[in-house]
């Protein structure tokens, strides 16, 4: 989680981790979570996700950590960088309808995003196994799949609904 006001040339952003004092209650990134970074245009109300591209740094959070951007880029699609080490396995895809999500034991919690970031869905503490999703309802196009273990380990996985 973080925030800041782009005004003119140079800007920080202060993002901040989850407190493990307060389990049950999330508060900030895990260790290890891939994070997005947004624009908000206030005049038109509107938001646009974008490709950060880094002189130091990898977008996964760590603790007391300093990431440095190079250049920003709207974003059309996921950086293959952050779909690496943990993949989900996803059926059908790309899908017109149910889609299915393999997830090893152990996830606290699993979340469905739109490419532009978007919480779509949120299932804490879903079983092993097969997990139905029902895409209906949402807009068609790239959809994020992400699932967290109680240690921060990170899986993701992209579905394109037709």
């Amino acid at each position: 989680c973080g925030a800041a006001v782009f005004e003119d040339r140079h800007f920080a952003v202060t993002i901040w981790g989850d407190d493990p004092s307060s389990p049950g209650v999330r508060e900030g990134l895990w260790q290890g979570e891939v994070f997005q970074l947004r624009i908000w245009k206030r005049a038109q109300n509107s938001e646009l996700s974008i490709a950060p591209v880094f002189t130091s740094g990898d977008q996964v959070y760590h603790n007391d950590d300093i990431e440095i951007l190079a250049q920003m880029n709207a974003a059309t699609a996921v950086k293959e960088s952050m779909v690496k080490q943990h993949a989900l396995t996803v059926f059908p895809n790309p899908t017109d309808g149910r889609f299915y999500v393999m997830l090893p034991s152990g996830i606290d919690m699993l979340e469905l995003r739109d490419a532009k970031g978007a919480l779509l869905q949120r299932t804490e503490l879903p079983s092993a196994g097969l997990l139905p999703i029902e895409p209906a309802g949402y807009t068609k196009g790239l959809l994020l799949v992400s699932a967290w273990d109680a240690t921060g380990r990170h899986w993701m996985a992209k579905v394109v609904v037709q």
